[in-house]
C-alpha cells in the first residue's frame, strides 16, 4: 500500500475510534445502566445484562488496545512527508494486519476463524476489533434500551392500575362486598407484574399488561353497572317477575298449542315441552333478600343470571310454540289455497263445472274437518288447483 492509502486507513480508523469512544461514554452514562446494576435482577433480565456489562468490559479492554494501536501508528508514521520502505510495511503491519493480540478473557466471544479454541490469546487486525466492538456494543445497548422502554413506560401504569384498584375496594365496600376475592386476585396479579417488571423486564409482555388494565376496567365498570342497579332495583326486580310470568304464560301457551293440535290435525309430531324451573322463583326470593342485606354485587351477577335463564327458557317456549302451531298453520295456508283457485274457477266460469265442483267439495271436507289429515288435504287441494287449470285451459280453445 502507497503511504497515501496508509494514511487514509489511519484516518479512518481513527474517526472510528473517537465515534467508538463517544458511544462507549453514552452507553457508561446511560441512566437504565445504573439501575441496571442497583436493581436485583433476575431471570433472563439477569442473565442478558450479566452477558452485557462484561462485553461492556471487554470493549473498554479492546478499546484500550485500539487506542495503544493507533499511537503506535502516529509513533511509526511520525510527521515526514515520506517514510522509508521498513516503515511503510511496518505501517501496513500495524494497520492492516492481525497486530492485535488480546487474552483468551480479553477477547470478544466471537473469534477470526482458523483460531484453536484453547488457544490462549487471539490477534485482531484493527478493523476486525472494530467490528467485533460494534456488534457488542449493539448488544449492549439493545439492553439497555430494551429495560428502559419498559422501566419508563410500565411502572407508572402499574401505579395507576394500583390507584385504580383502590378506589375500586372502596366503592366494592360501599355496595355490601368488604372481601371481594376478584380484586383480591387483581391485586396480586398486578403486584406480580410489578415484581416482574422491576427484577425482570425483558420477559415483560406488553399486552400482558394491557390485558391486567382491561380487567380492573371490567371491575370498575361492573361496579359502575353494580351502582345503577341498586338507584333502579325496584324497577329490575318489577322487570324480573314479569319476565317470569311471561316465561310461564309461554309455557303454559306450548302446552296448549300441543293440545290444539293433536285436536285438529291428523298424526303431528310435536317438540318436546319445556319445562318450568322452580328454582328460578326461589332465586328470585334469594335475590330480595340480597337486598334487604345491601349486598348488592350479588345482587347484580345473581339477577343477571336469573333473568338469562329465565330468558332461555323463555326464549325456547316461543319457539316450540311456533313449532307446535305450524301444523295448523300449513292447514290454514291450504285453506286459503283453496279459496284461491276457487276464485279462479268463478272467473274463468267453471265454478259450477262438475269435475271443478267435486274436487273443491272433497278438498273443502277434509280442509274443514277436525282432526285433519294434511296429506290428504294437500293432495286435494293440488287436485283442484289441476281441476281449476285444466278448466280454464279447455274454456281458451277455439271453437
Amino acid at each position: 500500500m502507497s503511504l497515501a492509502e496508509l494514511d487514509e486507513t489511519r484516518n479512518r480508523l481513527r474517526q472510528a475510534a473517537d465515534a467508538m469512544t463517544s458511544a462507549l461514554m453514552a452507553a457508561e452514562a446511560d441512566p437504565n445502566r445504573a439501575l441496571l446494576e442497583q436493581v436485583p435482577l433476575t431471570g433472563q433480565t439477569a442473565a442478558r445484562w450479566a452477558e452485557a456489562r462484561s462485553g461492556l468490559e471487554r470493549l473498554w479492554v479492546s478499546f484500550t488496545h485500539l487506542q495503544d494501536l493507533l499511537a503506535r501508528v502516529d509513533q511509526v508514521r511520525g510527521i515526514r512527508s515520506r517514510v522509508d520502505r521498513t516503515r511503510l510495511r511496518e505501517l501496513e503491519d500495524l494497520l492492516t494486519g492481525p497486530s492485535i493480540q488480546l487474552t483468551t478473557d480479553e477477547a470478544p466471544a466471537t473469534r477470526p476463524e482458523g483460531v484453536a479454541a484453547d488457544a490462549d490469546c487471539v490477534c485482531y487486525t484493527a478493523g476486525e476489533l472494530l467490528d467485533l466492538m460494534s456488534t457488542t456494543l449493539d448488544d449492549v445497548r439493545a439492553v439497555l434500551r430494551s429495560t428502559g422502554a419498559v422501566w419508563s413506560d410500565l411502572p407508572p401504569r402499574i401505579d395507576r392500575m394500583q390507584s385504580e384498584l383502590a378506589d375500586i375496594e372502596q366503592r366494592a365496600e360501599s355496595l355490601g362486598d368488604s372481601s371481594p376475592s376478584d380484586i383480591e386476585s387483581l391485586r396480586s396479579r398486578i403486584m406480580e407484574m410489578a415484581t416482574s417488571i422491576l427484577g425482570d423486564p425483558l420477559v415483560v409482555d406488553e399486552q400482558g399488561v394491557g390485558a391486567l388494565e382491561s380487567a380492573v376496567h371490567v371491575v370498575r365498570d361492573e361496579l359502575e353497572r353494580v351502582a345503577v342497579l341498586r338507584t333502579h332495583i325496584n324497577e329490575e326486580l318489577n322487570q324480573t317477575r314479569a319476565l317470569l310470568s311471561e316465561m310461564e304464560l309461554s309455557v303454559t301457551d306450548c302446552a296448549e298449542a300441543g293440545r290444539e293440535v293433536k285436536r285438529k290435525i291428523v298424526g303431528a309430531e310435536l317438540p318436546s315441552l319445556p319445562r318450568i324451573d322452580r328454582s328460578l322463583g326461589r332465586q328470585l326470593n334469594q335475590i330480595d333478600a340480597l337486598v334487604g342485606r345491601g349486598q348488592w354485587r350479588a345482587v347484580a351477577r345473581d339477577l343477571e343470571n336469573l333473568q338469562r335463564r329465565t330468558r332461555a327458557v323463555l326464549t325456547d317456549a316461543r319457539r316450540v310454540a311456533e313449532e307446535s302451531r305450524a301444523p295448523i298453520k300449513a292447514r290454514n295456508e291450504l285453506r286459503g289455497r283453496l279459496d284461491a283457485y276457487r276464485a279462479k274457477a268463478q272467473r274463468v266460469g267453471r265454478l259450477e263445472d262438475p269435475e271443478v265442483a267435486g274436487a273443491y267439495g272433497r278438498a273443502r271436507r277434509v280442509l274443514y274437518t277436525a282432526p285433519t289429515d294434511l296429506v290428504t288435504a294437500t293432495e286435494l287441494v293440488e287436485r283442484y288447483q289441476e281441476a281449476v287449470a285444466q278448466a280454464a285451459r279447455s274454456r281458451e280453445v277455439p271453437r
